[in-house]
């Protein structure tokens, strides 16, 4: 299993908006219908749902042929059922489900020919179960506990028996959860799986071509997609683990180059793009692809943004007040970019489930204001409305992590002007505490936590810009940080990223040097201290640094954005914390951030770079040997929130639909049939758009979208006129 490190950097911590990423939903089996040159769209009806809708699934509930809506309330607690008529307005009844549901399913799951529905409640670690007693009555079935704060479910017959079983995925457990149906409604013991960190998706399919069900599952915290492969008894083991992008929150699969294998797409948060991982057979996917975002993209996150599997990328946007999202698709290539709004001086992202939901979200700090905006994912590459919280005066850089050890993920904010480090103690559902404020001095302007005394909490380091230093803040147990020790660096500390640099077992730390043109290593005792830093020579004015292991030697490298150059600096380790001479590759003007992940699942791990003058992203994918090369430029736009999958234009190819809850629109992508998308075709619709299904809603034979939007409570359809238009 492969992993890389995702560093913590001023830049990558600007899209500090929270995208809650809602998982993607496969499309029905649709009436072939003429093709048209280009997806086309027009608004439907909008209908009220419960509060903050962050999911969506579409199934016939009432017999009637025509498929119809649930949506998951998280801010309401509940699930809202909407019937589709052909004649008339629909039918809209909710109920109750329990704390911050984030996902739901629909199954028949007692036999009775009706689909019943499941949902995964991130606030009360459960999943509760929904019977359709018929026309648009539900009734509970009761809930079955699982691990922490599940954020996606999917329902799939594991075992043969034809009867539909469950598997969760639990973010705050880091494992996915599986349970047997009986055929009655009832579900047997709980079997859990090991996952990467912070499991935000999973999705059921035939990865391996064995005909047996497997799952993937994207990985917010560890930023990868892992297999689970199936024996077709109902029990699973980890195949291989997948770069994906920044804190992947989505992700979805489908058929996207026409050879019989499902491909995955996965929603980046913290790159605002989106990748895709085309399947080679047996259960093993190339490298990820990723498409562009905005202007003067300042930080870069890799995550998958829409459930797809694939490795997408956000890039937050210096000068446009918005995150780009670029969506991932087959062919080693990025969709067309979705751009978000957030504050008006987004500076530094930090991409996880800050609202509980199993859905990875983004928060972006804000320096005009000193507030930190939390745009919530919502499973599919798309974002809801940011709700911003104070946090400190010049909010910079910021990392994610459980300071507190409650399980939930709090926020570490660095104030560049003011000197102060903010801490933000989760209070579940996306909500955060008043800050505490440290007093370091200097301008704090990179951030990185883990836990460096290795007493099992998780502890923050700060780079200071002006001395020249790194300073080290112990946890002592409660969730406090205290300042405990200061270490030189090199001139101008940028960025910093915590990993084990020696293979001693803790974490070190490495910074990139602006003025120093360099990159300083500090080797950690394990207690809380540090070895002298030793500077190693980078390509000039380096930003941004990341670490990754990109020569597949078993030692992490280091790479650094290096704006002078208009470049980024390879420099590969030795496993004893010693690193080499750098190797520079051309990117484009001003680089400014970078990311590693593996965008085309090729199983090498691939870079990524924002280069802030062109407002474009440059990907470099990596081979294992000789190291990356550079592949495709993209331009920038704004968060992509949910992903969904179908033939939209009815040519029979795969094409995928991302919300962009920043901008309020919906993109859709082309398909070319060989795992390739073109460019974006954008539509409007409300404000925050998170949760997107596909089903023909009006009977017409073409696969519509339904968009639940958080900031107005409602749902939207978009009927699907391509026909018509051709």
């Amino acid at each position: 299993m492969k992993t890389y490190v995702r560093r913590t950097t001023p830049r990558a911590a600007a899209l500090v908006s929270i995208l809650l990423l809602a998982q993607a939903f496969a499309p029905r089996a649709l009436a072939t219908v003429a093709p048209c040159r280009a997806p086309s769209f027009t608004n439907g009806p909008r209908l009220s749902v419960g509060h903050e809708p962050v999911a969506a699934v579409v199934a016939d509930f009432n017999g009637d042929g025509l498929p119809d809506l649930a949506t998951a309330d998280s801010g309401s607690g509940s699930v809202t059922v909407i019937l589709f008529a052909r004649t008339g307005q629909p039918k809209v009844k909710s109920y109750a489900a329990g704390a911050v549901p984030r996902a739901l399913a629909a199954g028949d799951l007692d036999g009775d020919k009706r689909p019943d529905l499941v949902v995964a409640n991130s606030g009360s670690n459960n999943v509760s179960v929904l019977f359709n007693v018929g026309g648009i009555d539900f009734r509970s079935g009761g809930a079955y506990k699982v691990g922490g704060a599940p954020l996606s479910v999917t329902l799939a017959d594991f075992d043969g028996d034809k009867r539909p079983d469950l598997a969760v995925a639990n973010s705050k457990s880091d494992n996915v959860t599986v349970m047997l149906g009986d055929g009655r409604g009832g579900f047997g013991a709980a079997q859990t799986y090991a996952s990467g960190a912070s499991p935000f998706a999973v999705r059921a399919a035939d990865f391996d071509g064995d005909s047996k069900l497997d799952l993937a599952v994207a990985n917010s915290a560890s930023s990868t997609v892992t297999l689970l492969r199936g024996d077709g008894r109902g029990r699973f083991s980890i195949a291989e683990s997948y770069t994906a992008g920044a804190t992947p929150s989505a992700l979805t699969d489908f058929d996207f180059d026409g050879d019989k294998r499902r491909d995955l797409a996965v929603a980046n948060y913290g790159s605002s793009d989106a990748a895709v991982f085309m399947n080679a057979g047996g259960g093993r996917f190339a490298a990820a692809l990723s498409y562009a975002v905005v202007k003067n993209p300042a930080s870069i996150t890799l995550a998958d943004f829409d459930g797809d599997g694939r490795a997408d990328v956000a890039a937050l946007n210096d000068n446009a007040e918005s995150v780009s999202v670029f969506l991932s698709i087959a062919g080693r290539r990025l969709g067309a970019k979705t751009d978000f709004p957030v504050g008006t001086t987004p500076h530094a992202a930090a991409a996880a489930d800050f609202d509980g939901d199993g859905k990875t979200d983004l928060l972006v700090s804000d320096t005009s204001t000193g507030n930190v905006m939390l745009l919530p994912g919502d499973g599919r590459g798309r974002f809801g409305a940011g709700r911003e919280f104070k946090a400190v005066e010049s909010a910079w850089a910021l990392a994610a992590a459980d300071f507190n050890g409650d399980g939930k993920k709090d926020v570490v904010v660095t104030g560049l002007n003011s000197g102060d480090v903010a801490l933000l103690l989760s209070q579940g559902a996306g909500g955060f505490g008043a800050p505490t404020t440290i007093k370091v001095g200097g301008k704090p302007a990179a951030v990185a936590a883990a836990d460096f005394d290795g007493d099992g909490d998780t502890d923050a380091a700060v780079a200071d810009t002006v001395h020249d230093t790194v300073i080290v803040l112990l946890n002592d147990g409660r969730g406090t940080l205290k300042q405990a020790g200061t270490f030189e660096v090199g001139r101008g500390p940028r960025a910093m990223v915590a990993a084990d640099f020696n293979r001693d077992g803790h974490p070190d730390l490495a910074t990139a040097d602006d003025i120093g043109n360099s990159a300083s290593v500090l080797i950690g005792d394990g207690r809380g201290g540090f070895e002298k830093a030793v500077p190693y020579a980078t390509a000039k004015r380096a930003l941004d640094i990341a670490a990754a292991d990109l020569d597949e030697d078993g030692n992490l490298d280091l790479v650094t954005a290096s704006t002078k150059t208009q470049g980024v600096s390879v420099l590969y380790g030795d496993g004893r914390g010693r690193f080499g001479e750098p190797v520079t590759r051309a990117v484009g003007p001003a680089p400014t951030a970078v990311g590693v992940g593996d965008l085309d699942r090729d199983g090498h791990a691939d870079i990524v770079v924002a280069n802030y003058g062109p407002s474009n992203v440059t990907l470099l994918y990596g081979n294992g040997k000789q190291g990356p090369t550079v592949a495709r430029v993209y331009e920038a736009a704004k968060f992509p929130y949910a992903v969904a999958a179908a033939d939209f234009d009815g040519d029979g190819r795969g094409d995928f639909a991302v919300t962009n809850s920043g901008a309020g629109t919906v993109s859709v992508f082309k398909g070319d049939g060989r795992g390739g998308f073109g460019a974006q075709v954008v539509f409007k619709v409300g404000a925050y758009p998170r949760g997107l299904a596909v089903g023909d809603f009006n009977g017409d034979g073409r696969p519509d979208l339904a968009v639940t939007e958080s900031a107005s409570d409602s749902a939207l359809i978009l009927f699907n006129d391509c026909g018509a238009k051709s």
